[in-house]
């Protein structure tokens, strides 16, 4: 009796381990809006990223930026960007707007796509830029850094395009050569056209 009463305690010891091993384990769950930062198609973004940089206005310049330096805001409905698209867009493409506004930090322009021209890391930038902040002399250290590491102090900064749903239209803020601006380009005949400035600076 003894014998079988162990042996029934065996078997339920090792179906109970059984069952537990077959437990399903809860898989992680991704975001795909975070998946490479990025809400839009890469053949979208590039596509019109080549377009913009190899520009004939902006082909001589090679020092390129890996992210621009000046962040788009998305902190409240009343950001001054919101304020410049909310009567050119509907709804529906001002949410997929601001929702790939949110992504637009973690960015970064695959060099591999532009290899006549020295894309430089977003890191490099903010390190010369802090040498900038610590300066009290009347010369620019940010210019002198990428002169003395790059040979040149002529940086294009172009942002994460951001576009409409049906990929038709595009807002993209550019940065060349002591002047900038952020413009609204829209495809026609298959060809991308500037159809309006939304702010322009020069320094």
């Amino acid at each position: 009796m003894k014998i079988i009463l162990y042996s029934f305690f065996i078997v339920l010891i090792a179906s109970c381990k059984h069952k537990t091993a077959e437990k399903p384990v809860a898989k992680p769950v991704y975001e795909p809006i975070l998946i490479n930062h990025l809400l839009v198609p890469e053949k979208e973004v590039y596509d019109f990223l080549n377009f913009i940089i190899n520009k004939s206005e902006y082909k001589a310049y090679k020092l390129i930026a890996e992210n621009e330096l000046n962040k788009w805001t998305s902190n409240n409905n009343d950001s001054y960007f919101l304020k410049q698209i909310d009567t050119l867009f509907n709804k529906k493409d001002i949410d997929f707007i601001m929702a790939q506004l949110k992504t637009a930090s973690g960015f970064r322009l695959k060099k591999e796509y532009y290899p006549d021209k020295i894309t430089i890391p977003f890191d490099t930038l903010i390190k010369f830029l802090n040498l900038r902040n610590r300066n009290d002399r009347d010369s620019d250290p940010f210019k002198e850094s990428l002169r003395h590491r790059y040979g040149s102090s002529f940086l294009d900064s172009y942002s994460l395009p951001f576009f409409t749903l049906d990929y038709q239209t595009a807002i993209i803020r550019v940065s060349i050569l002591l002047r900038g601006g952020t413009y609204i380009y829209h495809k026609i005949k298959n060809k991308w056209v500037k159809i309006k400035t939304l702010d322009e600076w020069i320094e």
